[in-house]
C-alpha cells in the first residue's frame, strides 16, 4: 500500500479547469485531498524550578516599573522618612488613605531596626500587580498591590515583606533553616504560620511552604502582628508536632532576630531555646515529613506545589542515601498521581544521568496519566534513550 503522505502523485487533485469526465465520457471521481502530516503531540511545559534553598533572590521574573511615571508621597516617621511611590497621587489625598500610609511608615521604621543591611526607605504601590506584595533585595524596596491598602489587615502584608528584608540581611544558620523548613512541610505544619490564618481577609494566601525565606517571612509577620495566636497554647485543634514547630520559630525570632522583644501580652516560652528545640527533631521526623509532603497538592500563586518541593529535596537526598533512593522509586509509582507527577518532574528537571533514574523514566512510560507519559517521552528523547512508545487506548 502506498503511503499517501510520501507519494503525492497517488492522490493528485485535479485543477479547477480540468475536465470532469475521462476519455470514454464516463464521469471521473475526484480523489480526496492528501492527508495532512501527523503532528506530534505538544510536550507539556516544564514547571518552574522550585526555589527550595531560600536564598535572597527571586525565583520568578519581576515586573519592571518605570519610576518616572510615579508620584512621590514622603511620610516622616520616628525612624526616618519613608517614601511612597504611587501611580496616581490623586487616589491618596483622603484622610483615611493618608492615615493608612502613616501607619505603614511607622511599622516599616520600627522594623527597620532589625534589618542588618540597608533599611527599607521606599514602598512602591502598583495598581496592576498580580499578587499581594514582594521585596526586592536589589534596592527596589517593597512593592505592594494597591488593593492591599483597601484591606483592614494591610499592615500584615507589610510585616511579611519586612520579614524578607530582615531574612536577607541577617546572619543565619542555613542548616537550621533547612531542617525546620523540611519539618514544616510534613502534615501541613506550615499552615500554622500561613498568612491567611491570622488575617480578616477571605481566601487562602501566603506560601511558607515555598522555601525557608518564605517560612521565615510568614513566621515573622505572625510574631509581630499576631503573637498570641502564633503561640496557640490554648487551641486544641493544633497538633503537638505543629506546636513544636511554632515554639521553635517563636523562640528563634525572639532570641536571634528582635533581641528578646515580645510583641504580645506574654511569653510562654521564656525558658525555651530554639537551638535546643531543633535538636529534638530527628532524621526520622524529616523522612516522615518529606514522605507526607509528597501527597500535598497545595499550590502558591506561581502554581508551585508542596509536593514538588518535597520531591525536589527527595531527589537530592536519593543520590546520597539508599533509603531515600528507595522512597523515590516507590513514589514514582504510587497510586497518588500528585506524588507521581512531583517525583517525575524532579527527575526530569535534573540533568544527571543515572541508571536508576533512567529506569524509573522508562517504567513511567506506562503511567496512566497522559501528562506524565508526555513529560517522560520528551525527557527520554532529550537524553537520547531509545524506547518503544506503548499503545494506549483513548476513551
Amino acid at each position: 500500500m502506498i503511503n499517501p503522505i510520501n507519494n503525492n502523485n497517488a492522490f493528485a487533485v485535479a485543477s479547477p479547469g480540468a475536465p470532469k469526465t475521462d476519455v470514454k465520457g464516463k464521469e471521473r471521481a475526484v480523489p480526496p485531498p492528501p492527508m495532512p502530516p501527523e503532528i506530534p503531540p505538544e510536550q507539556p511545559p516544564m514547571p518552574p524550578e522550585p526555589d527550595i534553598k531560600g536564598e535572597c533572590t527571586q525565583s520568578y521574573p519581576l515586573s519592571v516599573y518605570d519610576i518616572k511615571k510615579y508620584q512621590e508621597i514622603v511620610n516622616k516617621a520616628e525612624g526616618g522618612s519613608i517614601t511612597f511611590l504611587v501611580e496616581n497621587g490623586g487616589l491618596y489625598t483622603s484622610t483615611a488613605f493618608r492615615d493608612k500610609l502613616s501607619k505603614i511608615a511607622e511599622l516599616v521604621s520600627q522594623l527597620n531596626a532589625y534589618v542588618h543591611d540597608k533599611p527599607v526607605l521606599r514602598i512602591r504601590i502598583v495598581d496592576t500587580l498580580g499578587h499581594r506584595g514582594e521585596f526586592t533585595p536589589g534596592g527596589e524596596g517593597i512593592v505592594i498591590s494597591s488593593s492591599v491598602l483597601n484591606e483592614e489587615d494591610c499592615l500584615y502584608t507589610i510585616a511579611h515583606e519586612m520579614g524578607h528584608a530582615i531574612y536577607c540581611s541577617m546572619p543565619k544558620d542555613k542548616e537550621f533553616w533547612q531542617k525546620i523548613y523540611l519539618y514544616s512541610l510534613g502534615n501541613r505544619r506550615y499552615g500554622l504560620v500561613t498568612d491567611s490564618r491570622f488575617t480578616l481577609n477571605s481566601g487562602y494566601y501566603g506560601h511558607p511552604f515555598r522555601n525557608p525565606a518564605e517560612l521565615f517571612a510568614s513566621s515573622f509577620a505572625a510574631y509581630v502582628m499576631r503573637p498570641n495566636e502564633m503561640i496557640c497554647t490554648d487551641d486544641p485543634g493544633i497538633l503537638n508536632d505543629s506546636r513544636l514547630m511554632g515554639k521553635i520559630l517563636f523562640c528563634y525570632i525572639r532570641d536571634k532576630v528582635v533581641e528578646g522583644k515580645i510583641f504580645g501580652a506574654e511569653d510562654p516560652f521564656k525558658s525555651c531555646d530554639a537551638e535546643k528545640l531543633i535538636n529534638s527533631i530527628t532524621e526520622e521526623d524529616i523522612y516522615g515529613s518529606i514522605q507526607s509532603a509528597l501527597h500535598d497538592s497545595t499550590c502558591d500563586f506561581r502554581n508551585t506545589s508542596v509536593s514538588e518541593m518535597a520531591a525536589n529535596e527527595l531527589f537530592s537526598r536519593a543520590r546520597k542515601n539508599e533509603r531515600y533512593s528507595k522512597l523515590l522509586a516507590a513514589s514514582a509509582f504510587d497510586k497518588d498521581p500528585v506524588m507521581r507527577r512531583a517525583v517525575i518532574v524532579a527527575i526530569c528537571r535534573s540533568s544527571l544521568r543515572d541508571a536508576k533514574m533512567d529506569q524509573i523514566l522508562l517504567s513511567a512510560l506506562h503511567d496512566s496519566d497522559p501528562y506524565i507519559r508526555a513529560l517522560v517521552e520528551g525527557e527520554l528523547l532529550k537524553r537520547k534513550i531509545n524506547f518503544q512508545k506503548p499503545a494506549f487506548q483513548e476513551f
